[in-house]
């Protein structure tokens, strides 16, 4: 284990969960973003009815998430009053929760555990 993840894992039993505020998946590539009120998330897959199930399994983008804070932190410095999350065509918006403390961490998001590996940049 690389020293960042042994230090992360030190403070990651104290990180409180954080709260799903938004879900949604693309059917088809390059389709409008549906959003959703609740979801399977198919292991080594994706979340069930989104494109990337039928990609690579394994891959390292299979569920995206961003949390809301930083969507407020875009507006804030776009100077946009509302982003809204399917614009950022990211699966799982959270929130109360940093999500770069879970890189390299495996954390649950309802009954579903995932393991946070590479940043997905916007």
């Amino acid at each position: 284990m690389r020293t960042q993840q042994r230090l992360i894992a030190r403070y990651i039993k104290n990180v409180k969960p954080g709260t799903v505020t938004w879900i949604g998946v693309r059917p088809m590539r390059r389709e409008p973003m549906m959003a959703l009120e609740s979801v399977i998330a198919l292991q080594s897959l994706g979340l069930e009815g989104d494109h990337r199930v039928t990609k690579s399994p394994g891959s390292g983008r299979q569920v995206t998430l961003i949390s809301e804070e930083y969507i407020q932190q875009i507006e804030h410095f776009s100077g946009r009053a509302i982003v809204a999350p399917e614009q950022l065509r990211r699966n799982i918006v959270v929130k109360d929760i940093n999500l770069t403390i879970v890189r390299h961490q495996k954390f649950s998001i309802g009954d579903a555990v995932f393991e946070a590996t590479a940043l997905c940049h916007l």
